[in-house]
């Protein structure tokens, strides 16, 4: 990806990136940041509307005087106006601190694959201890953000965090980041490099350097993660309950006195989450759902917790019913007493179902493992729009994936996600 085609972009999708850019600049009314692009002050706005406005403006000199796109920063300074009294400062307003951990690949002293895996395990023990980073691609390597609370020495903590982090992973972090107003490139800026600074989740971590690189550099992927910005990645954002770094400021201590982490065993968050995943689907963005869908898991919980659709009925008995009872995950008489279940609770007739699911079901009988009439999508490819060899799923699936998801939070299988916010 050049330049230009990186400024066509972004000039196309200038309200996404303002959007994008606002929530990591002024995530809530009690807190800003100040923003920096790659020329002149640092500059802060007051409401989203005078940025937006800006960042258009700075789109539009770069394509006049054939320029390359700004480069995103905003300070690592947070101005606070507390909404109650805080343990270590008082006073309003008040600067807090965003910790940053910044891994630059050649400057360390092994393979970037084998940097990446070592800097899963930084980003392992901060997911293990409470702490949610953000996570993003940067042009030579990867950078780690999360809000702190009010503390007296925020750049002297960093400092130490890195110099700890570093030692338990080996690893060489930038300290230049511990500086007082040091500038932190925003998520979505765009890097001289050509890629743009993609936000990832902790698993993605496991990728190939390449793999990254690729990502970062295709359009389609970067526009498809800026929509679901701020759903699909929460934003760092002003500071969070001290509690929750009470453990990870005694790890900074002094071992003797009963800090560190050394003792407690490491878990892989990111493959075991607790009972609960987190996916981007394409126009919804952030789903975070049980992981007892995965697979085809999500076809026996519709007859097993009696998951109603509102909608939707006649797509699911012949896209999710039909293949599910010919393929012997669901008993034909399981399949059909949903059917009048999910139609009786909306008052409709169960008939055209039963007869549609009736038909379906002969079309399918005696086919092939193999066949097509048999196929059936897991429920990550249902969710994402995509098999698992990377083509995309036929359309029709989309008729019932919002009225299932919808279906799936009403019993608390699935959390939340943009069409469940709606009315």
């Amino acid at each position: 990806m050049n330049a230009a085609e990186a400024l066509a972009f972004m000039r196309k999708n200038w309200r996404e990136f303002s959007t994008a850019y606002w929530l990591q600049l002024a995530p809530d009314s009690t807190v800003r940041r100040y923003f920096w692009s790659g020329t002149g002050q640092h500059r802060a706005f007051a409401e989203e509307e005078g940025f937006a406005k800006y960042l258009r403006g700075k789109l539009k000199e770069c394509y006049m005087h054939r320029k390359p796109p700004l480069e995103a920063h905003g300070s690592l300074d947070l101005t606070v106006k507390p909404k109650a009294p805080v343990e270590f400062y008082s006073g309003s307003p008040v600067y807090g601190r965003i910790t940053a951990v910044d891994l630059d690949l050649r400057e360390q002293k092994v393979e970037p694959g084998e940097a990446l895996e070592r800097f899963a395990k930084a980003v392992n023990l901060l997911l293990d201890w409470g702490v949610e980073p953000e996570i993003r691609l940067s042009g030579g390597g990867v950078h780690l953000t999360f809000p702190l609370p009010l503390l007296e020495d925020p750049c002297g903590f960093n400092r130490k965090l890195l110099r700890w982090l570093g030692k338990k992973c080996k690893l060489v972090f930038d300290e230049k980041v511990c500086a007082e107003h040091h500038l932190m490139r925003l998520t979505f800026s765009w890097h001289s490099k050509g890629l743009f600074a993609l936000p990832l989740d902790p698993w993605e971590l496991e990728l190939k350097w390449e793999e990254l690189q690729a990502l970062a550099a295709n359009l389609e992927e970067v526009e498809r993660r800026l929509k679901g910005y701020g759903v699909r990645w929460q934003p760092i954002g002003g500071p969070v309950e001290l509690e929750r770094f009470r453990a990870l400021l005694k790890l900074l201590e002094p071992e003797e006195s009963g800090g560190g982490l050394s003792k407690r065993p490491l878990r892989r968050v990111w493959r075991k989450p607790e009972g609960w995943v987190r996916c981007e689907v394409p126009g919804l963005g952030r789903v975070e759902y049980s992981a007892e869908l995965e697979g085809f898991g999500y076809v026996r919980a519709l007859v097993e917790k009696e998951v109603l659709l509102k909608d939707g009925k006649l797509n699911a008995a012949w896209l999710l019913l039909a293949p599910a009872v010919a393929r012997g995950l669901l008993s034909r008489e399981e399949a059909e007493s949903w059917l009048r279940k999910a139609a009786e609770a909306c008052g409709r007739d169960p008939e055209p179902y039963l007869k549609k699911f009736e038909y379906e079901l002969r079309r399918r009988a005696g086919k092939g493992s193999g066949s097509p009439e048999l196929a059936l999508p897991s429920w990550r490819s249902l969710l994402t729009g995509r098999k698992k060899n990377g083509e995309l799923l036929e359309d029709y699936y989309g008729a019932v994936r919002e009225p299932l998801l919808e279906a799936l939070m009403e019993k608390c299988l699935v959390r939340s996600f943009k069409g469940g916010e709606r009315g």
